[in-house]
């Protein structure tokens, strides 16, 4: 070990620190604990997975809202404290789910304001490097730090944790697959990686050659199902029913008999009239007032359609579109209609695929999929996973006689089988990183300490940059 002087929240003190090759810059007095926070209730598969995500390179493969995001918190948070020096990053695709993930690490951990930082590109390339050399901690797209990596020396060196939001997908060119890609070219291998999915793909050979096992250097894999025994007491029921939608002309008379549209709005596909009759029998039903519904679409022009016809409905049935900025939507205008949803100023949420991954959009009570475009479970598990959160919830899919029926049957039977084949695949094993970086010093094992977390809520104004 060394003794070294540095500052901490503005206070000078001594802090021995290891320099060893793998943990260099470790705090050994601090790393004599690792915290696990008592402000949340206590579950033990969270438990047990953050403890195995501090010591090995992990990928959690965990269903969609049982808490993915605060074993990243924990396990960030750690990191934070034992590497004094470090660099913090937390990787997530999108803008909206960078500024939702800084909030609700936030308020799980407390990591202080003023040492984090948020990067999404808005930033010059100068300014962010005066970021990346001040701050502690980071919410980050993949590509500012595919871009800085090159621009700022100290910063592949200095980085102790990379998390990987929604890491299914690490494929071919992507951003997260350069990120590490860069910092091994440049002989940095000395960083602990969580990698974080709903499903990390769409069959075996996804998980361990084209997506994280390889690309994101994974030698720990922690995978839990619905059915798994510690995770099942968390989990709502949810029903699936799949609704059959026949290519004739009996559908179309319901445009006629129940619904009063001006002649000259023509609906190219029947399934729209079997959405808004769906969604009438479900608000017409339910007694609360206060049930949310969310729409899948796999195009673009299906939503705007879909929407066109359900605001006939109104005010039974409150639509919202919800794109991508792809479609020329911006941040601000995303952001709005998931307010208005979770507030409840609409009921009703029209989404392409950038409403399946990651973001907070309350309670759902009914997941509707309007089409199936491929047999990979992937988007099938993160839609499903909307609903039953907190609450039983109800999934409908509709399909169309013939290829789209057997193309969901194909999807929930990859659906139901990727978890054992994974877990009991020696193919799998073998494809592990071998060279999983310790980076806490060999004769030191850290003994869990839990602590309740006091979160002071923020200023409407802080220093997040």
């Amino acid at each position: 070990m060394c003794q070294e002087t540095i500052g901490r929240h503005g206070n000078a003190k001594s802090i021995a620190l290891s320099k060893s090759v793998e943990s260099e810059g470790f705090d050994l007095q601090a790393g004599q604990t690792w915290t696990y926070p008592t402000n949340y209730p206590i579950r033990d598969y969270q438990h047990n997975i953050t403890s195995a995500a501090l010591h090995k390179n992990t990928l959690v493969s965990l269903p969609t809202g049982l808490g993915k995001t605060f074993i990243a918190a924990v396990v960030m948070y750690n990191f934070y404290r034992w590497y004094p020096q470090g660099k913090i990053i937390f990787m997530a695709p999108t803008k909206p789910l960078v500024k939702q993930q800084i909030e609700a690490c936030y308020n799980i951990m407390a990591i202080p304001a003023g040492v984090t930082a948020e990067l999404t590109g808005t930033k010059a390339s100068l300014s962010r490097a005066n970021i990346w050399l001040e701050k502690r901690v980071f919410f980050v797209t993949p590509q500012v730090l595919q871009n800085d990596l090159d621009k700022v020396a100290q910063l592949g060196k200095s980085i102790k944790c990379l998390v990987f939001d929604e890491a299914h997908k690490a494929r071919g060119n992507h951003a997260y697959c350069q990120v590490i890609a860069k910092l091994l070219k440049n002989g940095h291998k000395y960083f602990r990686v969580l990698a974080l999915s709903a499903t990390p793909g769409g069959n075996i050979n996804d998980v361990a050659e084209v997506t994280v096992v390889n690309n994101l250097l994974i030698s720990h894999l922690e995978f839990r199902t619905e059915e798994s025994v510690d995770v099942h007491p968390y989990v709502f029921q949810r029903s699936l029913e799949t609704v059959v939608v026949h290519l004739d002309e009996k559908l179309l008379e319901i445009k006629e008999e129940y619904m009063k549209i001006p002649s000259d709005i023509k609906f190219g596909h029947p399934k729209h009239y079997k959405l808004r009759d769906l969604l009438t029998k479900h608000f017409r039903n339910e007694t609360t007032g206060n049930s949310r519904v969310m729409v899948f679409f796999e195009y673009r022009e299906s939503v705007m359609e879909a929407h066109t016809l359900l605001l006939q409905s109104r005010p039974l049935i409150q639509p919202r579109v919800f794109l991508g900025q792809g479609s020329g939507v911006t941040q601000k205008t995303q952001l709005g209609v998931v307010r208005d949803f979770k507030e409840g100023r609409c009921n009703t949420l029209l989404s392409t695929c950038i409403g399946e991954e990651g973001l907070d959009i309350g309670e759902v009570d009914l997941i509707v999929c309007f089409d199936i475009s491929n047999k990979s479970p992937i988007r099938m598990v993160q839609r499903m996973g909307r609903t039953g959160r907190k609450r039983e919830g109800s999934v409908l899919v509709l399909v169309t006689e013939g290829k789209e029926q057997q193309t969901l049957k194909d999807c929930l039977i990859h659906k139901n089988n990727i978890s054992t084949h994974v877990l009991g695949s020696s193919y799998l094993r073998n494809n592990l990183y071998p060279d999983n970086p310790s980076l806490i010093p060999a004769d030191l094992v850290p003994r869990c300490e839990k602590i309740f977390i006091t979160v002071k809520e923020k200023p409407s104004k802080n220093s997040l940059l």
